[in-house]
Protein backbone atom coordinates (compact mmCIF):
# COMPACT_ATOMS: atom_id res chain seq x y z
CA UNK A 1 0.00 0.00 0.00
CA UNK A 2 1.37 3.36 -1.25
CA UNK A 3 1.24 6.17 1.04
CA UNK A 4 -0.22 9.46 0.18
CA UNK A 5 1.82 12.25 -1.49
CA UNK A 6 3.03 14.98 0.75
CA UNK A 7 0.65 17.13 -0.48
CA UNK A 8 -2.05 15.55 0.98
CA UNK A 9 -1.18 16.50 4.90
CA UNK A 10 -2.20 20.30 6.29
CA UNK A 11 0.79 20.79 8.13
CA UNK A 12 1.82 24.09 6.80
CA UNK A 13 -1.71 25.23 5.65
CA UNK A 14 -2.26 28.25 7.42
CA UNK A 15 -1.79 32.21 7.04
CA UNK A 16 -0.20 34.78 9.49
CA UNK A 17 -0.80 38.14 9.47
CA UNK A 18 1.96 39.74 11.54
CA UNK A 19 2.42 43.23 13.36
CA UNK A 20 6.05 43.50 11.23
CA UNK A 21 6.71 46.19 14.53
CA UNK A 22 5.94 44.18 17.53
CA UNK A 23 5.87 40.65 15.81
CA UNK A 24 1.95 40.17 17.35
CA UNK A 25 0.05 37.49 14.93
CA UNK A 26 -2.84 40.01 13.90
CA UNK A 27 -4.80 37.47 12.03
CA UNK A 28 -4.59 33.59 10.88
CA UNK A 29 -6.29 31.96 7.80
CA UNK A 30 -6.52 28.44 7.29
CA UNK A 31 -5.94 26.95 3.67
CA UNK A 32 -7.11 23.25 3.16
CA UNK A 33 -3.58 22.11 1.72
CA UNK A 34 0.31 23.63 2.77
CA UNK A 35 0.81 27.24 1.29
CA UNK A 36 3.81 26.33 -1.27
CA UNK A 37 4.86 30.08 -2.35
CA UNK A 38 5.61 33.83 -1.38
CA UNK A 39 2.53 35.37 -0.46
CA UNK A 40 1.59 37.91 -2.90
CA UNK A 41 0.08 41.31 -2.12
CA UNK A 42 -1.93 43.91 -4.33
CA UNK A 43 -2.35 47.34 -3.99
CA UNK A 44 -5.09 48.37 -6.61
CA UNK A 45 -5.33 51.74 -5.87
CA UNK A 46 -2.00 52.83 -5.15
CA UNK A 47 -1.91 54.69 -1.87
CA UNK A 48 1.10 52.02 -0.63
CA UNK A 49 -1.05 49.22 1.33
CA UNK A 50 -1.90 46.24 0.64
CA UNK A 51 -5.73 45.90 -0.77
CA UNK A 52 -5.73 41.65 -1.05
CA UNK A 53 -3.12 38.79 -0.65
CA UNK A 54 -3.11 35.57 -2.87
CA UNK A 55 -1.95 32.39 -1.92
CA UNK A 56 -1.55 28.67 -3.39
CA UNK A 57 -1.73 25.61 -2.15
CA UNK A 58 0.00 22.39 -2.89
CA UNK A 59 -3.72 21.45 -4.10
CA UNK A 60 -3.25 24.26 -6.97
CA UNK A 61 -6.16 26.39 -5.09
CA UNK A 62 -5.87 30.59 -5.23
CA UNK A 63 -6.68 32.42 -2.27
CA UNK A 64 -7.35 36.06 -1.91
CA UNK A 65 -7.53 37.89 1.69
CA UNK A 66 -9.11 41.04 1.69
CA UNK A 67 -7.98 43.86 3.21
CA UNK A 68 -10.80 46.17 1.84
CA UNK A 69 -14.37 46.24 1.53
CA UNK A 70 -16.10 45.97 -1.91
CA UNK A 71 -15.48 50.16 -2.40
CA UNK A 72 -11.73 49.41 -1.70
CA UNK A 73 -11.97 51.62 1.96
CA UNK A 74 -10.00 49.96 4.60
CA UNK A 75 -11.73 47.57 6.79
CA UNK A 76 -10.60 46.49 10.57
CA UNK A 77 -8.17 42.99 11.02
CA UNK A 78 -11.56 41.56 12.73
CA UNK A 79 -13.28 41.54 9.28
CA UNK A 80 -10.64 40.64 6.81
CA UNK A 81 -11.56 37.64 4.94
CA UNK A 82 -9.97 34.93 2.98
CA UNK A 83 -11.79 33.46 0.07
CA UNK A 84 -11.08 30.72 -2.30
CA UNK A 85 -10.73 32.29 -6.10
CA UNK A 86 -9.58 29.39 -8.26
Amino acid sequence: MRSAPPCATPKGNHVYIIDASTGTVIRTFDTERSVIADIAFADVDFDSYPDYAYVTDTGGAIYRIDFVDSSKTPIASGAWSMHIVA
